[in-house]
This record gives structure tokens, C-alpha cells and sequence, in this order.
């Protein structure tokens, strides 16, 4: 057996690491949605496995499961469309209300400051609309890749089916891998397991409660389509920060072409910031806590690194899988340093200084002190 350095170990282990990120950039296209199947399938075990304890074959239960799933999510998304073909066909009402706000500001700016020209305000007004073509060009490029998203939408449902139905054979394929007892690595997928359930679920009820605020707020205020924003503000909770913002300005965009004047949505920015302040602080610490043990650098760094990879996806997956990783280098002895590093930083409890001496009237040494703490 071949011993190498401790340089050559760094170096293979770098050489590993630049490949591996290689390999998910030029693979992003299948590798991204096997990853939502992998997340989604651990959320669908529970229901396949009370399936398969009622007698049903794992084929059978997990092609039940999936079925009904992808039923329930295509009338989700038939609903949502209805929603946004409703916004869209009152979106010419909702311009000519915004064209009325534009000229009475000109006409209000002009009374306050008769210094400013018109002429200004009219150049102002042209780079705004410009600005919103622009938008609209953006928006139309980036729909040029929806068949390929909507392709592996459709991959997705079978995808889970086999990763239900065939998670046996996943599993004898890893202890056969990895070499080591089967208990070792039935503890490693079973704190995975563990890992990813439970912060799925807090996600799930922290969303749902959000999504509850939210109405509440836009529907007080008078904002349309309230259930609307305040659900699509929930599901963009998922991609950490930006998701947050988006689905907070969405609304605030739509009181302000609703109403005449600016009240209501500063009203909307201010309810949505308080229900953000009131999630980030109080509700998510007590209902997902402290399940996903990364600390915040090393989040930081995985959104980053991640997004640039494989883009909102990466957003999507970054914090799970890092917390996935983490378990993975915990368990490997050779690799436990590295999971430290990627967890939480945990801060030693100053010790008390013993005030005990020793014959002579000094100070014990300090391994003495610390053999009696």
C-alpha cells in the first residue's frame, strides 16, 4: 500500500474538490433536479412507508404516493396560473391607474418646485419606462429556458418513484461502497434522514404560518390578490435573502398602482417587515431551531458558492446539503476536523481558577487544576 505525504494528501484532496465543482457546473442539468428528487423523496417516506405497512409492495406504495402528490401539485400550479392570468388581464387597468399617479406627481412637483423644469420630469418618466421594457426583455430571454425547466419538472415525479421504490437497494449499494459495518452507515442515513425531515417540516410550518400573517396584513390594508402575495411570499422564503425581499416588494408594488396615494404601501412594507423581523427571530429559532447545525459563515459561503454553480437552484439546496455534508464528515474520522469547521462555533465556558495551594503556598499547576474541574 502506497503512503502518501501530507502535501500530496492536500493536494489530492484540492484536486478532488476542483473536480467535484466541475463536474456539478457541466452537470447542473440533471444533477439539480436529482436533488430536488432526493429532497422531495424524503419528504414523501413517511406516507410510502404507512403505505407499505398496509400490506402494499414498495413499488405499489411509492407509485401511489408519487401519483397522488403530483396530482395535488399540478392543481396547485393550475390555480396559481388562474391567479396570474387574472393579474394579468386587469394589468392594463392597473397601468392606466399608475400613468394617473405619474402625471398628478408632475403636476405636484411642479407646484412645490417651480425650478425643474417639465422637460426633466418627462426625461425621467421616459427612463423609467425604459426601464420596464428592459425588465420585460430580461423576463422574455429567461422564459426561453422554460421547456428545458418544465422537461425536468416532468423527470422529477419519476425520479422520487425510483428513489422510493428502489431505497433498499440504494442502501445495500452504500454499504458495499463504503466497506465498514452496516450499522455505521444505516446511523449516517438515518441522522440524514433526521436532519433533512425536520427542517423540512419547521420550513413547511414556518411558511405556512408566515403565509397566515401575510393574508391577514394585505387583506386589512385592501391590497388584491392578497392570498395571492402572501403565499408566493411564503414559497420565496426558500431561497435565502433574496426570496425574503422579492416576495416583500411584489405587494408593495401592487398597493402603490392600486391606491392613489403612498399610505397603504408603506402600511405593507411595514406589516411584511415586522411578520420578517417576528419569523427570523421568534418563530423559526423555536420551531426549526437548531436541526441544521451550520454556522453562519459557512452558510454565507455555500449560498455564494452554490448560487454561482447552479444558480437559484443552488440557492434552493445550498444550506440542506451543506447540513448533509457536515453529517458525512463527522462521520469519517479522517474528515471530522472539516465537519467542525462547517458547524456551529461552540464557546468554552471560562473556568474558574482554583484558589487551592499547594504546601509550598503556590499555585497548583495548571494540569492539576484542570484534572479536579
Amino acid at each position: 500500500m502506497i503512503k502518501l505525504t501530507e502535501s500530496a494528501r492536500v493536494f489530492f484532496s484540492i484536486a478532488t474538490i476542483v473536480l467535484l465543482v466541475i463536474c456539478m457546473y457541466y452537470l447542473r442539468p440533471i444533477l439539480a433536479p436529482l436533488s430536488f428528487s432526493f429532497i422531495l423523496a424524503i419528504i414523501l417516506l413517511p406516507p410510502t412507508l404507512f403505505l407499505e405497512r398496509r400490506g402494499l409492495s414498495p413499488t405499489a406504495a411509492a407509485l401511489i404516493t408519487v401519483s397522488l402528490t403530483t396530482l395535488l401539485v399540478f392543481g396547485t400550479v393550475i390555480r396559481a396560473t388562474w391567479q396570474v392570468s387574472t393579474l394579468t388581464d386587469n394589468s392594463r387597468n392597473i397601468m392606466d391607474k399608475v400613468e394617473t399617479c405619474v402625471q398628478r406627481a408632475i403636476v405636484s412637483i411642479e407646484k412645490e418646485y417651480p425650478g425643474i423644469k417639465r422637460q426633466n420630469l418627462v426625461n425621467y418618466r421616459q427612463r423609467t419606462k425604459d426601464l420596464f421594457e428592459k425588465v420585460g426583455e430580461n423576463i422574455s430571454q429567461s422564459a426561453k429556458g422554460l421547456p428545458g425547466f418544465i422537461s425536468n419538472v416532468l423527470l422529477m415525479p419519476l425520479f422520487i418513484f425510483f428513489m422510493l421504490s428502489y431505497r433498499q437497494f440504494f442502501r445495500k449499494f452504500l454499504h458495499r461502497v463504503t466497506s465498514s459495518e452496516n450499522r455505521h452507515v444505516d446511523d449516517v442515513l438515518m441522522k440524514i434522514h433526521a436532519v433533512m425531515r425536520n427542517y423540512l417540516s419547521g420550513m413547511v410550518i414556518v411558511m405556512g404560518i408566515v403565509a397566515v400573517l401575510n393574508s391577514i396584513g394585505l387583506m386589512m390594508i385592501g391590497v388584491p390578490y392578497a392570498i395571492f402575495f402572501a403565499l408566493l411570499a411564503s414559497i420565496l422564503m426558500i431561497v435565502p435573502y433574496i426570496g425574503v425581499f422579492i416576495g416583500s416588494l411584489l405587494p408593495v408594488i401592487m398597493a402603490l398602482m392600486t391606491f392613489s396615494s403612498p399610505w397603504p404601501a408603506i402600511a405593507v412594507a411595514g406589516w411584511m417587515w415586522g411578520v420578517q423581523i417576528l419569523e427570523g427571530n421568534f418563530i423559526t429559532p423555536k420551531l426549526v431551531g437548531s436541526k441544521v447545525s451550520i454556522n453562519p459563515f459557512t452558510a454565507i459561503i455555500s449560498l455564494i458558492l452554490m448560487g454561482r454553480i447552479w444558480g437559484l437552484a443552488g440557492l434552493v439546496l445550498a444550506i440542506p446539503y451543506v447540513a448533509i455534508l457536515k453529517i458525512i464528515l463527522d462521520a469519517i474520522p479522517a474528515t471530522q476536523p472539516y465537519g467542525m469547521l462547517l458547524g456551529e462555533v461552540e464557546h468554552e465556558k471560562p473556568q474558574k481558577k482554583s484558589k487551592r495551594k499547594n504546601k509550598t503556598g503556590e499555585q497548583p499547576p495548571i494540569e492539576l487544576i484542570h484534572s479536579n474541574v
